[in-house]
């Protein structure tokens, strides 16, 4: 392994000369937030306040690959450090325009310096990272040094065609420009630009270790030696420098990397957490839990070999599209799984509803599911030359579509009964959907396994008792959640798909009606046996309306058959009242329990 190491290299040394660093596509996006900013920021001002300027501030390792020389340009691409430098390139940026500001030509000039850089060709930018192009916009608008009624004006509308994820290295110049314009303003002691300049020095003169590799591969192994004692990094990030440390064949390495940056792209337009959730729950459905001492990396390279990090990357690139599905159940809708269009409409509703409640746990066997359901899928397309081979796969994957919409619909019930109805803890049964998970992916069970280890139980009267106390208030405290909302919204769903037959009614889409009005000082206008799913166009209408008999006849338009059971039943009573309220909250249940559930 052949590399160099700086012993007492600033950033001002890292910056400095005819250099250029780039940040690749494939590694992470930048990820830093306010707690890391203010953290630094306190850090360097810890220096910046003392009396004698011999203490400095240690700002880790840079491991860098050196790519060659351009024109005269030292290239090397960030393999360790991208967060980190590309903080203090939003830092500088700052401080230049703050010199700017102030009409500090020749100290922009110094400064400027570490920012961009003139070769043969021109000018350029000495830092580029590929996943923030933003940074490079930033850095530009303030190394020319203009009058400051010519600055770009501050305010995210100045770069509003990026993206949300884009912005954040704009909201971390945001950040230090403001942390760095009062600081200069609350000490009248010394002139602005000189403590602008004293701060820009305790920023440059940051230590830090610098290595320096020839070829990538040995970048990856400082990496995973640097990291192998317990690091604040993502296992995603140590699982990602394991299999292009590993990748083989090495020529086909840049295809491993735009892999991974897909699966990147992929997950975290949902969520910056939505990639990290994914490797946990894929390690977890692939080869079993991980915890603080087996960790993710640790418990993938205990069942495989160096040779398989292909392989991995395969997998975790045609599984991430799956998980894309469970956490963004809008996309699902255009999946390739399923065949038919009403298997489709069942699990996308249920796949809301797990959404809605951020209900995690049954993700890695959904994973293992939707995996094995795509296996029979790609058979049955690919087939056989033998017609009647070729009819038989189809027919497997047939059979197979069925029962995994079977198995969803077994996980909605379960998820109901004991966790909104039982009122358990998933934890109680989150080992055994782990191992279901594990055992239908490898095919040491069959699918049907999970209704022997997922068993449902519940007497009638438990069930009774507690389905009829479950409601929805707008102001009751006690019945005004979310959680709470989104499970009454879900049986109602299933409520009408039991009594219609058609999966027409979504619960992100549906509108919940009191019948007695909602009520802080009565309870029972909570309860299920008060409330009927609306079309938000006709509860529009009845908004304002307290009597029973003035709401009737907007009742009647609608076309849910919920509702027209409601009327057939009570359209008539003339009063609704806490009895009337009881009674129908019992016969919800027992249509549940016995018709839907399907209990007894």
């Amino acid at each position: 392994m052949a590399y160099e190491v700086g012993n007492g290299t600033t950033i001002r040394q890292l910056l400095g000369g005819t250099v250029k660093y780039t940040v690749p596509r494939y590694q992470r996006k930048y990820v830093w937030t306010d707690k890391h900013w203010q953290d630094l920021f306190e850090d360097l001002l810890f220096v910046y306040n003392l009396e004698a300027g011999d203490v400095k501030h240690f700002f880790s390792t840079f491991i860098l690959e050196k790519l060659g020389n351009e024109g005269g340009i030292d290239c090397f691409s960030v393999i360790d450090g991208q967060q980190r430098i590309s903080t203090v390139s939003a830092m500088l940026s700052a401080v230049c325009r703050l010199l700017i500001e102030r009409g500090a030509q020749a100290r922009h000039s110094m400064l400027v310096q570490y920012l961009s850089a003139t070769d043969e060709r021109g000018k350029y930018i000495k830092i580029g990272n590929e996943n923030v192009d933003l940074l490079g916009e930033i850095i530009g608008d303030n190394i020319e040094f203009i009058s400051a009624n010519e600055l770009r004006p501050l305010g995210t509308k100045a770069y509003h065609t990026y993206s949300a994820e884009q912005k954040n290295i704009y909201k971390c110049y945001m950040f230090f420009y403001d942390k760095i314009r009062k600081l200069i303003r609350s000490d009248r002691t010394e002139s602005e630009i000189e403590k602008l300049m004293k701060f820009s020095n305790c920023l440059l003169d940051m230590q830090i270790v610098q290595i320096i590799v020839d070829k990538e591969q040995e970048g990856y192994d400082i990496f995973e030696i640097l990291n192998a004692r317990g690091t604040p990094l993502a296992q995603h990030e140590l699982l990602k420098n394991y299999i292009f440390k590993y990748y083989k064949p090495i020529g086909d390495i840049d295809i491993a990397k735009q892999k991974w940056a897909n699966i990147e792209s992929l997950l975290t337009a949902k969520s910056q957490s939505a990639l990290s959730n994914f490797i946990d729950h894929y390690t977890v459905h692939k080869y079993g839990k991980a915890d603080r001492i087996n960790t993710v990396l640790r418990v993938i390279k205990k069942a495989n070999s160096t040779n398989n990090t292909k392989e991995i990357l395969e997998d975790l690139y045609r599984k991430s599209r799956f998980y894309k599905w469970i956490i963004s159940p809008v996309d699902f809708r255009d999946n390739d799984l399923f065949d038919k269009i009403e298997f489709t409409s069942n699990i996308y509703s249920i796949l809301v509803y797990f959404d809605l409640k951020k209900q995690s746990q049954f993700r890695p066997l959904i994973l293992s599911l939707f995996s094995r359901l795509d296996e029979y899928r790609l058979a049955s397309e690919t087939g056989a030359e033998d017609p009647e081979q070729a009819a038989r796969l189809k027919r497997e994957y047939r059979d197979y579509e069925k029962k995994v919409d079977a198995a969803m619909t077994h996980l909605l019930d379960m998820s109901i009964i004991e966790l909104v109805i039982k009122k358990q803890q998933p934890k109680v049964f989150e080992n055994k959907v782990h191992e279901l998970a594990r055992n239908i992916e490898s095919g040491a069970c069959e699918i049907d396994k999970i209704y022997e280890t997922l068993k449902i139980s519940i007497t009638y009267d438990m069930f009774v008792s507690s389905f009829c106390v479950l409601g929805y208030s707008n102001k009751t405290e006690l019945y005004n959640r979310d959680r709470t909302k989104t499970d009454i919204r879900q049986l109602l769903r299933m409520y009408e798909l039991y009594r219609q037959g058609t999966d027409e009614l979504t619960i992100d889409k549906m509108t919940i009606e009191h019948i007695m009005n909602d009520s802080e000082n009565d309870i029972h206008s909570c309860y299920i046996g008060n409330l009927l799913p609306l079309a938000d166009s006709i509860q529009r209408k009845i908004d304002g309306k307290p009597e029973f008999d003035k709401k009737v006849p907007f009742y009647r338009e609608s076309s849910f058959e919920t509702v027209k059971e409601f009327l057939n039943n009570y359209g008539d009573v003339g009063q609704w009242n806490e009895n009337l309220i009881k009674n129908r909250s019992r016969e919800l249940a027992n249509t549940f329990y016995y018709n839907i559930f399907k209990l007894e």
